[in-house]
């Protein structure tokens, strides 16, 4: 390249010297003083414009240039590589960067950290918790509003979108040990509570002012670094959240906090499994889905601030021909679940559900046969009877 610009070449076309090779790429480190632009083709097809060269032909040869494709060019790509820094060294604290071990089988929430700060760094005004939201959808080629981008789900506050509890990880097949698809579920859990703190307390799009849901959260995020132990696992992190709300907010947000992570398997009775050379890891985990004797229901609304009575969630909403029922309520005795029409009518009815069932999976409906229109669930339980519209869609 170096001499066929100095004898004046606008660019290079570079081939294999074998003909039968179809390589189609190369390597240099020697670029220094090089200002012309350079392809490099398969002997297969640099052979066949060498013989159309050598018999008096003209190449006429176009590019077309796109975008780069390069994270830093991603927004959210940047904010997510950044929060690394943030995360390392405030857990632990400033002396010590060594205390998010991503080392496979940990569970290691540092990519999820990052994830957050991401998804927190390029919410814009007018977003959703329900709306579906992927990372790296620039670097990944991807469409903003459909992904994938580089993690297996999508963060939404919406369960039929993103599922994710506490047992997803562990070692069986299925599970999750990696770094990255461990912090995913991390992530999501800090995502749903984000959103929570948004509906209580609103969006500011003034990222240094001390109002708005989302500034609170990110505090909040923040001096739960700082508090937590060093290698820590998810119910460290959830408890050093508590810790900091305690310490700032006198505990206003406790509640809210117990019940997103009791909704993402993450309760009062989870066990947060084994811990090995100080790092929680992710075998011996155990679900738990229940509330602190102390604390009280919440509804993790999808529309407006949350407030105490009814945890009734209905999913997808509209649906089609399958329906799940979920709720954090507790119940001396089987929930009964049904589905009335608008004059009342029980138009399904489900077998009667633990309360532990369906705080954990739920259960689901088969609502094929059934029109289209606005229906109501009712689930009644030994604490009341609680409702929620759905719409049947078919």
């Amino acid at each position: 390249m170096q001499r066929a610009q100095a004898n004046g070449a606008t660019g290079v076309i570079v081939f294999d010297s074998l003909a039968t090779n179809t390589l189609t790429n190369f390597g240099g480190t020697d670029t220094v003083g090089i200002r012309i632009p350079a392809i490099f083709i398969s002997g297969a097809d640099g052979f066949k414009l060498r013989a159309a060269i050598l018999a008096g032909g003209t190449l006429n040869a176009s590019a077309r240039l796109g975008p780069d494709f390069d994270g830093s060019f991603d927004n959210g790509v940047v904010s997510h590589e950044f929060g690394h820094g943030i995360s390392n060294r405030l857990t632990g604290g400033p002396a010590n960067s060594s205390c998010l071990n991503s080392a496979a089988g940990n569970q290691t929430m540092g990519e999820g950290w990052s994830d957050f700060f991401a998804l927190w760094m390029t919410t814009r005004p007018g977003d959703d918790g329900k709306a579906s939201r992927y990372v790296a959808t620039y670097d990944n080629n991807d469409p903003y509003t459909v992904g994938p981008g580089f993690r297996r789900k999508p963060y939404s506050t919406d369960f039929s979108k993103n599922n994710y509890t506490y047992s997803q990880l562990g070692t069986t097949t299925g599970k999750f040990q990696e770094t990255h698809d461990v912090g995913e579920v991390w992530a999501t859990v800090l995502w749903d509570l984000n959103w929570q703190f948004i509906y209580k307390y609103g969006y500011n799009a003034d990222f240094f002012s001390n109002s708005g849901g989302n500034n609170s959260m990110l505090k909040l995020v923040l001096d739960g670094c700082k508090l937590q132990v060093c290698n820590p696992g998810f119910l460290d992190g959830r408890d050093a959240l508590l810790r900091a709300d305690s310490l700032t907010n006198r505990a206003a947000n406790a509640d809210l906090i117990w019940n997103v992570f009791a909704r993402r398997g993450m309760g009062f009775s989870a066990v947060q499994g084994d811990r090995v050379n100080g790092a929680a890891r992710v075998t011996g985990i155990q679900e738990g889905f229940d509330l602190p004797p102390q604390a009280k229901v919440i509804v993790l609304s999808n529309k407006k601030a949350a407030t105490s009575g009814n945890a009734l969630e209905a999913y997808p909403n509209p649906a089609q021909d399958l329906l799940t029922v979920r709720t954090q309520l507790n119940s001396a005795a089987p929930m009964q679940v049904a589905v009335l029409d608008l004059v009342g009518k029980t138009v399904l009815r489900a077998v009667p559900v633990s309360a532990a069932k369906m705080q954990q999976t739920g259960v689901e409906l088969n609502t094929s046969r059934l029109t289209s229109g606005v229906y109501v669930v009712r689930v009644t339980t030994s604490e009341g009877i609680f409702t929620t519209k759905v719409i049947i869609q078919h």
